[in-house]
C-alpha cells in the first residue's frame, strides 16, 4: 500500500511526476476506484470480481461486474472503466487506487512481460499522457460504494 497522497511511482510522460493529489484541483477531476473478487480466498466458491469509481466532488458513483481472477486484473480493470466512463465528459483525471502494484507498473517506464491487460491500460494511460494522472493511495473512497453493491447483489 502506498502513502496517502504520495505518487507510485515515475510515469515516462513529462509533468506527470505529480505527488500531491490536491494540486491541480481546478484542472483534474479525483477520482477513486476499487475492485473487489468475491471468493478469492475461498477455493470452493465461484470466483466474482466486481469494479467501481467514486468521484469524489460530486459523490457520482458507478459499479459493475468484470471478468477478473487476480486482483492486479481487477484493479486495472477499475481503472480502466473510470477512464472510459468519465475521461470524455471531464477531461482531466486524477485516478485514485490503493493497489500499489498496479500504480507502480502502469507509471513505470519499462516493465517486464506485462500481462495484456497491463500493456492496454499503459497504452490508454500514453494515450492521455496529460490528461490522466495514477496515483496510489490508502484510504479509498471507491471502496465503500462498491463493497454496498457487491454486499446488495450477494446471491451466492
Amino acid at each position: 500500500m502506498g502513502v496517502p497522497g504520495q505518487d507510485a511511482g515515475k510515469l515516462a510522460s513529462k509533468g506527470a511526476e505529480q505527488s500531491d493529489p490536491s494540486a491541480d484541483s481546478e484542472r483534474f477531476v479525483t477520482v477513486y476506484v476499487d475492485a473487489k473478487i468475491v471468493g478469492a480466498h475461498d477455493a470452493a466458491l465461484a470466483k466474482n470480481a466486481f469494479v467501481g469509481y467514486y468521484v469524489e466532488r460530486s459523490g457520482e458513483h458507478k459499479e459493475k461486474p468484470v471478468e477478473a481472477y487476480e486482483s492486479d486484473d481487477a484493479e486495472i480493470h477499475a481503472i480502466l472503466f473510470a477512464i472510459e466512463e468519465l475521461k470524455q465528459r471531464f477531461g482531466s483525471l486524477r485516478i485514485i487506487c490503493d493497489h500499489q502494484s498496479v500504480v507502480s507498473e502502469a507509471n513505470r517506464v519499462t516493465v517486464r512481460n506485462p500481462s495484456p491487460l497491463l500493456v492496454r491500460l499503459r497504452e490508454v494511460m500514453r494515450d492521455n499522457e496529460t490528461a490522466v494522472r495514477l496515483v496510489a493511495i490508502q484510504y479509498n473512497l471507491a471502496h465503500g460504494t462498491l463493497t454496498e453493491y457487491v454486499n446488495s447483489r450477494k446471491t451466492w
